[in-house]
């Protein structure tokens, strides 16, 4: 483990202060543990009283796999399909789904109003992309290249149901950098910067969860993935 500290605050005896900090990239590697230290330049005695600690704001970092060769952000994920390996720096996230969709899982409930982007190489798969809003393995809003030539926007809750879709013929193992941006139940979808569909969604909509890398039946290589705001 190593030590990443914030800004520093002088507080002294019965004073109150509130700490913030934005947290900086951290090249990859996933955070294990938060707290406060407390420190003084020469012997006092006393306490701190601590009333709360936590976290909020969109999501803004990235997803590369670590310079210096470390495996550990491979356990920021949850891993809800069969296989995740990582075999190329370029494209990290190599998921693969023996039947029916598979997701590679990061973020929290709390994550709302953001847009997620990857580059995405379709192997053989029956399709496969980016998902937003993920509040579990059937509660999703997806951005997914279809073996039929289609773009769907798919949400999945009670049963999958499609938002939105477009002609999209896509080629096995081309790149293509798609994006995908959540706002109150408002999805913009991208590829290569340009809206290809989007849909506002009022049937009991999907508006925070966490983001996830999705790939039905098949194999998907993904690369440069991040998350910044809508």
């Amino acid at each position: 483990l190593t030590i990443v500290r914030g800004p520093a605050q002088t507080i002294a005896a019965k004073d109150e202060a509130t700490l913030e900090w934005t947290l900086e990239e951290m090249g990859g590697h996933p955070i294990a543990e938060a707290g406060v230290e407390v420190r003084s330049d020469e012997r006092a005695d006393g306490r701190v009283l601590i009333e709360r600690l936590t976290w909020d704001g969109v999501p803004q970092l990235a997803f590369p796999k670590p310079e210096d060769g470390s495996s550990l952000y491979r356990r920021a994920w949850v891993q809800a399909c069969d296989h995740f390996d990582s075999w190329n720096p370029d494209r990290p996230y190599r998921i693969m789904q023996n039947s029916g969709p598979g997701l590679l899982i990061q973020g929290t409930r709390e994550w709302q109003d953001y847009e997620a982007r990857a580059s995405v190489t379709p192997a053989l798969a029956h399709r496969g992309g980016i998902a937003v809003c993920v509040q579990g393995l059937k509660r999703w809003v997806a951005l997914l290249l279809c073996d039929d030539g289609k773009l769907r926007l798919v949400k999945a809750l009670d049963g999958e149901r499609v938002l939105a879709e477009a002609d999209f013929p896509w080629s096995l193992d081309q790149t293509y950098d798609l994006s995908l941006s959540t706002h109150g139940g408002h999805f913009v979808a991208k590829v290569a910067g340009k809206t290809v569909v989007e849909a506002t969604d009022t049937d009991r909509p999907l508006e925070s969860g966490a983001l996830a890398l999705l790939v039905d039946t098949g194999r998907l290589d993904v690369g440069n993935v991040s998350v910044g705001p809508a």
